[in-house]
Parts: structure tokens; C-alpha cells; sequence
């Protein structure tokens, strides 16, 4: 029976169930197969496993990283959550922080929350600019977190005489562990973690409120270590003439996806950065003349081998030169 197996062997197979369960679920969300009642009743393995008996209860409970997914967002338990932290005893943290309710319950939950973010090792941030959470975020120390997803929705107020909008640092007590970082919506300007040993990053952008060139020039500047980069929308403005000296090299790069609803941000972003280890290029969305200014002027990617073009629409004369551009290609 179950019973005679060490404590630390029973946790240790709860901890295998509930990843093999959270996979399952999160296959089956993609493939639509769940309704969203089905989705609620199975991401609770560690309260079903908790239920079993009373030494699995026991176990369970002991079993801190069961518990260590803690998420607020609206219509959450502020009872839940709190047994959930208590439960998690040291272990590391899995926060989601999504249009936290501004309520009193709520603010406590965040208030510990915030006073054990040493504990942080993936977060989820959605939240307006005003909101408590953003204001946190900004001094928070971090030195345990690996990942981090931030979507800071539009200000629903104008700009105050002495407030900037372009280049907002937060976790500015430091995230010496942070290697990915997506930044969605205004998060480009409002809330920019330290990427200094970012290794993967996506900037998503679609408003009307573009990065000025050197500021996305001094975003790249700043994230020496990345391996994978991919930006979505307008997210730069006006590059200068002279692009070549405003260039920032990315060394370790080995992965550039680009994807946009305006044709000049493709060869904007590619005379931009240099990335002379790159072996993968991925344009969603490219036209035939997006590439132009590029291809005038290519610099040398000896590594490249893969070129692909996702929803873009090129002649065969332009793929011609592109793959006399870069000899060392190997697909389109």
C-alpha cells in the first residue's frame, strides 16, 4: 500500500502527478478539448491528493511545492490563496498577478506577497499604470526569479507635467537570475526589468506610442546575453540616416523573429542589430519591398541557416538575392 512508502517518496510522486496533470491540461486547452468548468476542477490535483486520507493529507500538506502556484486575479479566493502561501512553506513561488481587485483582502495577500518576493521564481504581471502592483514592482528585489511576463494595460489619463513614459525601470532591487522576459502592451515603456542576463526576450507593441530610436537602442544595449529575441508591432520610430553607427552587437543572438504591421520596422530592426552568431531569421508579416533598405547594405551572417518567411509574400527575384546575400543558408 501507499502508506508504507517514505514520506519523501510519496511527495515526490504527488509532484510528478500534478506536472504530468498541469501538462495534460494545458495541451488540451490549446486543442480547445476543455470548457473552462473542466479546467477549474483538474488544475486542483494538490486538493484532490490532500483529500485522499488522512496521511495523504499529511503528506500533502509537508509537501510544500505543491502549493507553490499562486495566483491573483479576479474572482480568486483570498482564502485559497492565503492557505496556498502558508502551505508553500520556503519553497520557491509561481505568481500570477492579473487585474489584482483593489479590496482590502487583496491588499493584504499582495502586501505578503511583496514582503517575500525572495521567493519569486516565475510572475505574471497584468495591471493597470496606477495600480498598487506596478507601484510595488518597482523597488522589489527579486534574486530568485528566472522568469517574467509583464502586460501593463493603456493609461486612462494623461501624462502628468513631471512623469516620463519612455524607459520606466522596475525589480530595481535587483534580478540577478531573470533569464526571460516578455514585455506586452505599455510594459516596453512603464515597467522594463533589469536584462542585463536576459537570454530570451519578447517585446510585444501594437499602440501609438513607438520607442524613439535610442531607447530601443539602449533596451538592446543593455541585454548583452541574449540568445533568442522577438518583437511584435511598431515598437521603434524614426531610424536615423546614419544606421551603421547607431548599431547595437548582440554576440550570443542566435535567434531573431520580427513581426509587424508595418513594412519599414523589418530592415529598421535588422540594421539595428548585429548579431554575427545568428543562425535562425524569422519574418512574419514581411512584404516584398520591406527588405530593401537591408539588403542594399547586409552585413556578414556567416552562422545563418534558416530563413523563414511566416504570412510574408516574396518574388523570386528578391529571394534570389537574399540567398546571395547569405551564402551559408540552407532553407527558406
Amino acid at each position: 500500500p501507499v502508506s508504507i512508502l517514505p514520506v519523501e517518496l510519496h511527495s515526490a510522486i504527488l509532484l510528478i502527478g500534478q506536472a504530468f496533470e498541469r501538462s495534460f491540461v494545458d495541451r488540451s486547452f490549446e486543442r480547445d478539448e476543455l470548457d473552462e468548468e473542466e479546467i477549474t476542477e483538474l488544475s486542483s490535483f494538490e486538493l484532490r491528493v490532500s483529500h485522499v486520507s488522512k496521511h495523504w493529507r499529511t503528506v500533502a500538506l509537508g509537501t510544500g511545492q505543491l502549493w507553490s502556484d499562486i495566483a491573483i486575479q479576479p474572482g480568486y479566493s483570498s482564502e485559497r490563496a492565503e492557505a496556498y502561501f502558508a502551505r508553500s512553506k520556503r519553497c520557491l513561488l509561481d505568481v500570477q498577478l492579473r487585474d489584482c481587485p483593489d479590496t482590502a483582502l487583496t491588499r493584504k495577500m499582495l502586501n505578503l506577497l511583496f514582503q517575500d518576493s525572495v521567493r519569486w521564481r516565475t510572475c505574471i504581471i497584468e495591471a493597470g499604470l496606477d495600480s498598487l502592483t506596478m507601484t510595488e514592482i518597482v523597488s522589489l528585489a527579486v534574486p530568485n526569479l528566472e522568469e517574467i511576463e509583464i502586460n501593463v494595460q493603456p493609461p486612462d489619463r494623461a501624462r502628468l507635467s513631471d512623469e516620463s513614459w519612455q524607459g520606466r525601470p522596475v525589480l530595481n532591487g535587483g534580478s540577478p537570475r531573470l533569464k526571460v522576459a516578455n514585455l506586452h502592451g505599455f510594459a516596453v515603456h512603464f515597467a522594463r526589468p533589469p536584462l542585463s542576463n536576459v537570454t530570451h526576450l519578447e517585446l510585444d507593441y501594437r499602440g501609438r506610442l513607438p520607442l524613439d530610436y535610442e531607447k530601443f537602442r539602449e533596451m538592446l544595449t543593455n541585454a548583452p546575453s541574449l540568445v533568442d529575441f522577438s518583437i511584435n508591432g511598431e515598437l521603434i520610430d524614426a531610424l536615423p540616416h546614419n544606421s551603421h553607427s547607431g548599431s547595437v552587437v548582440l554576440p550570443n543572438l542566435l535567434r531573431l523573429c520580427i513581426s509587424s504591421l508595418y513594412g519599414q520596422v523589418y530592415s529598421r530592426i535588422l540594421l539595428t542589430v548585429k548579431a554575427p552568431q545568428l543562425q535562425s531569421l524569422v519574418l512574419e508579416g514581411a512584404q516584398n519591398s520591406d527588405l530593401d533598405p537591408f539588403l542594399e547594405a547586409p552585413y556578414d551572417l556567416l552562422h545563418l541557416r534558416s530563413f523563414s518567411l511566416c504570412g510574408s509574400a516574396f518574388a523570386p527575384s528578391k529571394l534570389n538575392k537574399v540567398y546571395a546575400s547569405f551564402p551559408s543558408l540552407k532553407e527558406i
